[in-house]
């Protein structure tokens, strides 16, 4: 089991699911999250440090990253007139 599905919200923000929190909050990696996205690890990690993308925590040398946070900022990014989001392959 990774540190990350050990974290519980008795103690800390994010949360999975094992019985003893009423409402839990998916939380992601950044591997996780670079393959739900597209976005590169890098910049996902400077998303997290600035935290005004989306909701993340950072656990000894991991980010715990609020799944619904980040569907909905890469929502905002799409629906914006701004070209957004990861990049395609270059031929």
């Amino acid at each position: 089991m990774r540190a990350i599905d050990k974290l519980c919200s008795c103690s800390q923000t994010f949360r999975t699911t094992h019985g003893c929190c009423p409402s839990p909050r998916a939380a992601l990696t950044i591997r996780q999250a670079t393959k739900l996205t597209g976005y590169s690890e890098a910049h996902l990690r400077r998303l997290a440090k600035r935290g005004e993308a989306f909701e993340a925590e950072m656990f000894g040398c991991n980010w715990a990253i609020d799944k619904d946070s980040l569907l909905a900022f890469v929502q905002r990014q799409k629906e914006s007139d701004r070209r957004h989001g990861p990049r395609g392959s270059r031929s």
